[in-house]
């Protein structure tokens, strides 16, 4: 299934924020169109409830954090079909002091078995900031404090513990306490930093990390970082501070990923009013069962609402299965019914001269369902 990470971009004081608002929501309405890359999952940062309506019109279930609520608001957005429950501080105590920074829920992502998503947005800051809004005194006394980092800079506070140690904390409590855990978010962490600043303040959050039990798995994916936030249209040296961390199990799920295309030209992002952090994708595999049929091999998961068609031949599918969208081309096995998702040819839509042997469909009970669905596109 995709996922996505987004800050919004509407959680600061913005001059035009009507404008931010209206451009990030016909981003929405243009991954909607999508088909190949519709997701499953959110996780949104810096929201705004006018945003937030664009996903639940689709009807999608919006979570957001808190309470407390403040000006920066974090929400997990969920396609139909997946089972929910938010968490609030009863379970995972540590939310009380992140108020609305931080939205959390059990899910049934894969294979029907339940997993913990967090879509965190940690401060640029230290919890004793005078200018935070929280303490580090709100901390609750039965979550064990995060690690603090000893190699930093003047600039950074070595040996302070930061708003993203804290997010760190609540996501290895929350995997002490529920088992597997996908957390994505803007973290405002980034190896990227050590790169000018003495020190290895970024290494050793990620470091952190990986010791209590928590991997980027686009880190390694990607052999590094990708810059996913610009400080302006001229930012010479911008950081990913968005970031994927997981639990070892769903960490090794997460098979490609990518920084939404939209921003690979931050002048014109800025132009168009788009959010100062880009998106980032990642696919979570689900496991595949097969079986053989009109000259393809049907690949279904436990998930409902996906299956994935694989050609007997790819000689022969290179030269005749040109899948275009929409309802271009179906399967019929006599019980479901299957439409592509994917749009364009079997090239990958994001690599393309990389050769893709199967492609993913949507699968639906009735054919009523799947000409509804058609018809919605």
């Amino acid at each position: 299934m995709w996922c996505v990470s987004i800050n919004v971009g509407c959680g600061g004081p913005l001059e035009d924020l009507e404008a931010r608002i209206a451009s990030m929501s016909a981003w929405v309405a243009d991954v909607l169109r999508a088909g190949s890359r519709k997701p499953d999952l959110v996780f949104a940062q810096e929201t705004d409830p006018e945003w937030i309506a664009v996903w639940e019109a689709a009807e999608y279930r919006a979570f957001v954090g808190g309470p407390p609520t403040y000006r920066c608001r974090s929400a997990l957005l969920v396609s139909r079909g997946i089972w929910v429950e938010q968490l609030t501080h009863d379970s995972l105590p540590s939310l009380a002091y992140h108020g609305s920074y931080v939205a959390a829920a059990r899910m049934r992502l894969l294979d029907g078995r339940t997993q913990i998503a967090i879509s965190a947005h940690a401060s640029p800051a230290f919890p004793d900031d005078p200018a935070m809004i929280r303490s580090a005194a709100d901390w609750p006394a039965d979550v064990p404090a995060p690690a603090r980092r000893q190699v930093g800079t003047a600039v950074r506070y070595a040996g302070e513990l930061w708003d993203s140690d804290r997010v760190l904390a609540t996501a290895v409590h929350a995997r002490e306490e529920g088992g597997p855990v996908l957390m994505a978010g803007d973290l405002n962490e980034a190896r990227g930093w050590d790169v000018g600043h003495p020190g290895t303040w970024g290494e050793e959050y990620f470091r952190n990390a990986t010791t209590s039990g928590l991997f980027a798995p686009l880190h390694e994916r990607w052999d590094g970082e990708r810059p996913t936030r610009w400080s302006g249209p001229d930012d010479q040296a911008p950081l990913q501070l968005d970031h994927v961390l997981a639990t070892a199990d769903l960490a090794a799920k997460v098979t490609r990923g990518h920084v939404d295309e939209r921003w690979s030209n931050p002048q014109v992002a800025f132009s168009e009013g788009l959010s100062d952090h880009a998106p980032v994708w990642f696919w979570l595999e689900p496991e595949w069962t097969s079986t053989s049929e009109h000259g393809v091999t049907v690949e279904t998961t436990s998930d409902p609402a996906y299956a994935r068609l694989v050609p007997h031949d790819e000689q022969e599918a290179r030269a005749t299965h040109r899948f275009e969208g929409g309802n271009s081309y179906t399967v019929e096995d006599g019980a479901s019914f299957y439409v592509i998702t994917d749009e364009g040819t079997m090239l990958d839509f994001l690599d393309k001269n990389e050769w893709i042997p199967w492609v993913t469909v949507r699968r639906f009970e009735s054919e009523s369902d799947r000409d509804k669905w058609i018809r919605s596109r």
